[in-house]
């Protein structure tokens, strides 16, 4: 504010000394000659000379002035402009928080479960002889039969062929086949949020020494829902016979949440980083089988993601999306940063 101050009034007495140079230029203009008999100009001329360059610089000064002052006002004029986008902007960011929190939030999931290992070959085989056998009847059909003991064709596509979720008959016998039993009866996620994505390593999972997560939760299930927060299934892939463990509308409670107060809203998540990390969940108590459990479970591998949220929002991620690390434990963790730009943000909900 000085420094607009101190301007004006430079600015006013250039204007003020041009206007008496040149009321002085003309009173002596029209009192005294410039030249003399001979032509030559006189010592009144040459101090009008010197009057008029001063007028003209006096001039110029005070047009550089003006033009300096409305320069500072334009940009100082852009940047209250800007000032007030930038509230509006954020005021609107909270009201949108407020309008779209982060609440009801439901997972789905579907799981690669590997059966390579020897102990696994057993129901392998029982499985592919099963469902061999009830192949023909399911052509066409989408919905549990009796006859094929509750298994139907979920969904089919060129890549994978036919994907079916199989009835409990099909399941591993928790008596007969423990280790496939205890590989498939429970699963985990644990869903770590960051608002401001960090360098993966930093996640204390993979060793690091990183900020705690905006936004964590988790979710786990079971093939019988015991105790557990839902319920999952077993799918089977019939062009290349392998399993997946395919999870709906698992709760995950707000209860257990933890927050920072930065991921509380749907806009919160434009730009933000998800770390999703891939368990067996429940363990037998058998500690030879617990190895042979972990060893299996690290080698699980995240092929879809729904996160239904806030009044049937649905983020549907497919595994190609995220980029793969293992955690301290060998545990497998799939990191994603969502886009920034909102209109590519928008275009990843489904509602």
């Amino acid at each position: 504010m000085r420094d607009e101050a101190m301007i004006d009034y430079i600015l006013a007495f250039c204007k003020f000394t041009g206007v008496l140079i040149s009321g002085i230029f003309g009173v002596i203009g029209l009192l005294l000659n410039f030249k003399d008999k001979d032509g030559q100009v006189t010592k009144a001329g040459r101090r009008a000379l010197i009057l008029i360059i001063t007028s003209t610089l006096v001039a110029l000064i005070s047009q550089s002035i003006e033009v300096y002052r409305e320069r500072n006002k334009e940009s100082e004029a852009a940047r209250k402009y800007d000032q007030e986008i930038q509230r509006n902007g954020k005021l609107l960011y909270e009201v949108d928080r407020g309008l779209q929190p982060i609440k009801d939030v439901r997972l789905g999931f579907v799981i690669a479960v590997p059966l390579e290992h020897p102990k696994l070959q057993a129901y392998r085989a029982r499985l592919d002889q099963q469902i061999a056998q009830i192949l023909p009847r399911l052509s066409g059909k989408t919905r549990p039969l009796s006859e094929t003991s509750g298994t139907y064709i979920a969904a089919s596509s060129d890549d994978a062929g036919q994907i079916l979720q199989i009835g409990p008959s099909f399941n591993p016998d928790p008596n007969k086949e423990v280790l496939p039993y205890e590989v498939l009866r429970s699963a985990g996620l644990n869903i770590q949020i960051y608002h401001t994505p960090i360098e993966p390593r930093e996640n204390h999972l993979m060793g690091g020494e990183g900020k705690r997560a905006d936004l964590e939760f988790y979710v786990t299930s079971s093939l019988d829902a015991s105790e557990l927060e839902g319920r999952h299934y077993i799918w089977y892939y019939t062009k290349d016979h392998h399993i997946a463990i395919r999870a709906y509308d698992l709760p995950a409670a707000s209860k257990y949440w933890y927050g920072s107060g930065k991921v509380i809203g749907i806009p919160d998540l434009q730009g933000a980083q998800i770390f999703v990390t891939l368990s067996p969940g429940m363990h037998s108590w058998d500690e030879g089988t617990n190895q042979i459990i972990d060893e299996i479970g690290n080698h699980f591998k995240l092929e879809t993601l729904l996160l239904d949220m806030t009044n049937g929002r649905e983020l549907w991620l497919t595994g190609d999306l995220f980029k793969r690390y293992e955690g301290i434990e060998k545990q497998p963790i799939y990191v994603l940063t969502l886009p920034d730009k909102e209109e590519e943000f928008n275009s990843m909900w489904l509602h």
